[in-house]
């Protein structure tokens, strides 16, 4: 995926004055969303977030590295946080009686396994509190919060997009005809060409592949 963005971004950035980025997404794991903000940022030209359904969580950083962002009033923006899941076996290896041994070059070795009970939680939530130090301050950053508005906002909540906009996470609610405005509005221009480069990238994709097929086949 940030492949593919870094593709798009690079085409649009040859060719447009300006881009709209169409977002809908919980979120996703913390490497490949860094990836793509960065490729958002590094567009260097105007660039408006509409946000569809869902921008939540990574979805939300996504939006953020961008200069201004639209929301509908139902869409669910922010979900600011990092979280993470592991069963835990140890209670229930020690009720069948069954004992688990391993061996590892350091003490650090095995974290992440299964069978560690509250260390390898403590362990875990150092991480994520690592991540989502970096999550936060790229947010806070290009959001302009402060420190009030950024202690209400970090805590995992998701707001419908209204009261998204009353605390600082969406600049205007609308749709694709308001993300366009907002565009337009930043490149100081009345008119502007349209184009959809995720479509377009498809359409090339699969005329790509039927001449590919054509000069097996054909």
């Amino acid at each position: 995926m940030p492949e593919l963005v870094r593709e798009m971004v690079g085409k649009a950035e040859e060719e447009a004055e300006g881009a709209v980025f169409e977002i809908d997404s919980p979120g996703g794991t913390p490497y490949p969303t860094k990836e793509i903000v960065q490729a958002v940022k590094g567009f260097g030209k105007p660039t408006v977030a509409r946000i569809k359904e869902n921008g939540l969580s990574g979805a939300y950083w996504i939006a953020s590295s961008c200069d201004r962002i639209v929301a509908d009033e139902l869409s669910r923006v922010g979900g600011i946080g990092v979280s993470a899941f592991q069963p835990d076996f140890s209670e229930l290896l020690e009720k069948l009686g069954i004992k688990f041994k391993s061996s590892a070059t350091g003490k650090y070795k095995e974290r992440g396994i299964p069978f560690g009970g509250g260390e390898e939680e403590d362990f875990m939530k150092e991480q994520l509190e690592q991540v989502n130090e970096i999550f936060a301050e790229s947010v806070a950053e290009a959001r302009d919060l402060d420190e009030d508005e950024a202690e209400e906002v970090f805590e995992g909540k998701p707001y419908l997009g209204r009261e998204a906009k009353e605390v600082g996470l969406v600049d205007r609610l609308g749709g694709r005809k308001e993300a366009v405005e907002e565009c337009r509005e930043m490149m100081g221009a009345e008119e502007a060409e349209i184009v959809d480069y995720g479509k377009r990238m498809e359409e090339e994709s699969k005329g790509l592949l039927g001449s590919v097929l054509e000069q097996l086949f054909g």
